[in-house]
C-alpha cells in the first residue's frame, strides 16, 4: 500500500516566506507500507505493521556567517527525511451479509525511526532518532474476487523525540520533536 502523508508538527513562527515554503514541502510526503495479519475468526486478527514515508526539500541561498557577522559561504540547503514505523497491529474487519465492502479498524504500537539527511555545500550530517509510537486507522477493502480486494485507509500514526543523535553524538531538544503523521492510502489486498 501507498499514497500520500502529511506531518503535523507545526511551522516555527517568525521565519521568512521562503524558509516557511521549505518548511512546509518537508510536511508533505509520500509513503509505502505493509500489513500481514492472521484472522482468527471472520472480525478480528493480530498481525504486524510497517510502514515508510519520505519528505524532502531545497532551500536556496543559505549562508553562514562568523562571529564577526563576516559572511563565510553561501549555498542550497538540502534536507531528506524518512520515517519509518514496525509493530505488532490489532484489526477488527466488520462484514455485512452479501456485501463485498469490509469495514477495518486498526490499533498499532511500535518503534518509529526519524532519519534526516542535510547537505550544504558539499558538506553532509545526519540526524537520526526513535521513539514509542502509536498507530490508528480506518479503512475499507472493495472486494474483487473472493481472495483479492482493492483498501482505502486513512491512518494516524503518533510520535514525538526529545533526543536525536547528530554523526553519532547524542543531543536532548528544547522541546520535543512531533513526528505525527497522517497517511492517505490506497493498497492491494489478498486474502488467502
Amino acid at each position: 500500500q501507498g499514497g500520500y502523508t502529511y506531518r503535523l508538527g507545526r511551522i516555527p513562527e517568525g521565519i521568512d516566506q521562503p524558509t516557511e515554503e521549505h518548511f512546509k514541502n518537508l510536511k508533505n510526503g509520500d509513503h509505502l507500507g505493509t500489513d500481514i495479519n492472521y484472522f482468527w475468526n471472520e472480525k478480528h486478527s493480530i498481525g504486524v505493521s510497517a510502514s515508510y514515508s519520505q519528505a524532502k526539500s531545497t532551500l536556496a541561498d543559505v549562508s553562514a556567517f562568523d562571529e564577526q557577522g563576516n559572511l563565510i559561504a553561501t549555498g542550497d540547503l538540502g534536507e531528506n527525511i524518512n520515517l519509518l514505523y514496525f509493530g505488532p497491529s490489532y484489526f477488527h474487519r466488520s462484514i455485512k451479509s452479501n456485501s463485498k465492502v469490509y469495514i477495518l479498524y486498526s490499533l498499532t504500537l511500535g518503534y518509529y525511526t526519524y532519519n534526516e539527511k542535510l547537505s550544504w555545500i558539499g558538506e553532509t550530517v545526519n540526524l537520526k532518532g526513535g521513539t514509542f509510537g502509536l498507530g490508528f486507522s480506518f479503512g475499507a477493502d472493495f472486494l474483487t474476487s473472493e481472495s483479492f480486494a482493492i483498501g482505502l485507509q486513512a491512518s494516524l500514526l503518533v510520535g514525538s523525540l526529545k533526543k536525536i543523535t547528530v554523526d553519532g553524538i547524542e543531543v536532548e531538544l528544547d522541546e520535543y520533536e512531533n513526528i505525527s503523521r497522517v497517511d492517505l492510502t490506497i493498497g492491494i489486498r489478498f486474502l488467502p
